[in-house]
C-alpha cells in the first residue's frame, strides 16, 4: 500500500520502500504533434508552385492584371461602345469550382486571423503582444538573435498554427495553398484600402 499524505509520502526518493519504472516503447507511436509538423516541414521543402496546385482557383478569381492598371488609373470610369460590346460576348463564367477549403470552413479561419473583419470578435488579438521570456530585463533583441520568432497569439503565429492545421486535416498542399492565396488577398486588399493589419 502507498501513502501520499501531508505528513508522510512513499513518492519521497528518499522514503520510498520500492521504486521501479517500466518502459513500453512502441513502433509507431500516435503522436499528433510529431505528424503535425512532419507534414507542415514537407510542405516547406515542397516545389509545386501555386499555378499548379490551385491554378484554376487563381484564374478564375483573378484581379485585373498588373500590366494593364496604368490604364485602369487613367482611363473614364464610363466604358466605351466597344467594351460595352466585347462584354457581351465572353460574358464572365461563373465560379465554377471552389476550392480546396470550403467557404464554410474558410470563413472562420480567415475570422481568427483577421478579427476584425468580424462583428463579432470571438479571437481578438491581445493588446500589447510581448515576446515571452523567462529573462526579465534583457531587451528582446538580445533574448532572440539568431532565432526566428513571433510573439504569441500574433498574425504570424496564428497563420502558424492555422497553416499546420489546414495541412492536416484539411487537404495538404492543395488546402495551403488555398488558403495562403486567401491570406495573401486580404493583405493586398487591407492594402489597397489602407486598412491596418492587426496582430
Amino acid at each position: 500500500m502507498v501513502v501520499d499524505s501531508e505528513s508522510f509520502s512513499d513518492f519521497e526518493p528518499s522514503n520510498a520502500p520500492q521504486w521501479s519504472v517500466r518502459v513500453k516503447m512502441s513502433e509507431q507511436p500516435a503522436c499528433l504533434l510529431s505528424e503535425y509538423l512532419s507534414e507542415f516541414t514537407q510542405l516547406c521543402s515542397s516545389q509545386g508552385s501555386m499555378q499548379e496546385l490551385i491554378g484554376d482557383l487563381m484564374a478564375e478569381r483573378a484581379g485585373p492584371s498588373l500590366s494593364n492598371s496604368l490604364s485602369l488609373l487613367t482611363e473614364s470610369r464610363v466604358p466605351t461602345i466597344s467594351k460595352v460590346v466585347k462584354r457581351a460576348k465572353h460574358p464572365r463564367k461563373e465560379r465554377s469550382q471552389e476550392g480546396p477549403i470550403t467557404d464554410d470552413m474558410l470563413t472562420p479561419i480567415l475570422y481568427f486571423l483577421f478579427p476584425d473583419a468580424d462583428d463579432n470578435h470571438k479571437h481578438p488579438y491581445p493588446d500589447n503582444l510581448v515576446y515571452s521570456s523567462s529573462c526579465e530585463g534583457k531587451k528582446n533583441e538580445d533574448l532572440l538573435t539568431g532565432l526566428k520568432s513571433a510573439p504569441v497569439d500574433g498574425l504570424v503565429w496564428r497563420l502558424a498554427v492555422v497553416m499546420s492545421h489546414v495541412v492536416h486535416t484539411l487537404g495538404g498542399a492543395k488546402a495551403a495553398a488555398h488558403l495562403w492565396y486567401e491570406f495573401a488577398q486580404e493583405l493586398r486588399f487591407r492594402w489597397e484600402k489602407d486598412i491596418a493589419v492587426p496582430g
